[in-house]
């Protein structure tokens, strides 16, 4: 099993200029969130700069858990898109899952929908995040994490989508805040303003739950406010299962009723009343 050349970085320990494996040197900690953390490394050999994203698994289910990670990471790193972040490598290291990522020089959609996104801007976006997702279903993969957050957008405009086929282990909450999620199965997976109402009920989760979720992300783009929304992880289910959010149009005139219908059909309460697949949706 690989070793770490020189000490690894641990939690909480400043990373920078640590090697791993003698060939990843740690420039600096890119992000933190609910399956680990991100470094941004240089690859001494192939002289170009990666993200490591480390992923630990502990407790009575390690050992599972571990193989789970293993085995999304190697399927996901078949992925070739243009619209997908790649996974040059999977290291397995004595205590932690390290994958060896594609670094995405950009914002996330997150930080670029801080501004109003306008209708010529949606269209371009909105179509190269189907094309990313289409590609991975069309692999087998499912994201199920497909949020904001996990959309980078480079500088030249191009669209990533993040972690695929790897989002699916995260935990419970990564990123809603706002709300507690306390006393929620470790086994819980995805962002819960984001999820789609079959995920919240352990239900089968297929390629339309990421559909749903890429809904929202939609949603949120044309009006600027999420369609489900509460203060608690009960509000926000009670909406997500029983309640229609008010139209795209009816917040944004200018979306017009053919794509304000598309986010209707996306953000169906049932699967099978949802557009039926990401090339569909394309």
């Amino acid at each position: 099993m690989p070793h770490a050349s020189d000490e690894e970085p641990t939690g909480g320990a400043d990373p920078h200029g640590q090697t791993l494996l003698g060939r990843y040197r740690v420039e600096r900690t890119l992000g933190h969130g609910g399956m680990g953390e991100v470094l941004l490394a240089h690859d001494t050999l192939l002289d170009r700069r990666v993200a490591l994203k480390r992923l630990r698994a502990e407790g009575a289910g390690a050992a599972e858990a571990r193989t789970s990670i293993l085995r999304e990471a190697r399927r996901a790193s078949r992925i070739t898109d243009r619209h997908i972040a790649a996974i040059h490598d999977v290291l397995d290291l004595d205590d932690q899952v390290l994958l060896v990522m594609e670094h995405v020089d950009g914002v996330t959609l997150r930080q670029r929908m801080a501004e109003p996104v306008p209708l010529e801007a949606f269209w371009d976006l909105a179509l190269q995040c189907a094309e990313g997702v289409a590609a991975a279903h069309a692999h087998g993969v499912i994201h199920r994490d497909i949020k904001p957050e996990n959309f980078m957008v480079t500088r030249d405009g191009q669209v990533k989508i993040l972690d695929f086929g790897i989002a699916r282990r995260s935990r419970t909450d990564a990123g809603f805040t706002s709300t507690s999620t306390e006393g929620l199965a470790d086994t819980f997976a995805g962002t819960v303003a984001y999820m789609a109402p079959e995920a919240h009920v352990g239900g089968a989760v297929d390629e339309r739950s990421d559909l749903f979720s890429l809904g929202v992300v939609y949603y949120e783009m044309l009006t600027g406010r999420r369609p489900f929304a509460g203060h608690t992880y009960g509000a926000l289910l009670e909406q997500v299962l029983n309640t229609e959010p008010a139209t795209v149009l009816a917040l944004n005139p200018a979306a017009g009723p053919a794509l304000s219908g598309v986010v209707a059909s996306l953000l169906a309460k049932k699967p099978a009343e949802r557009i039926g697949s990401s090339a569909e949706l394309v």
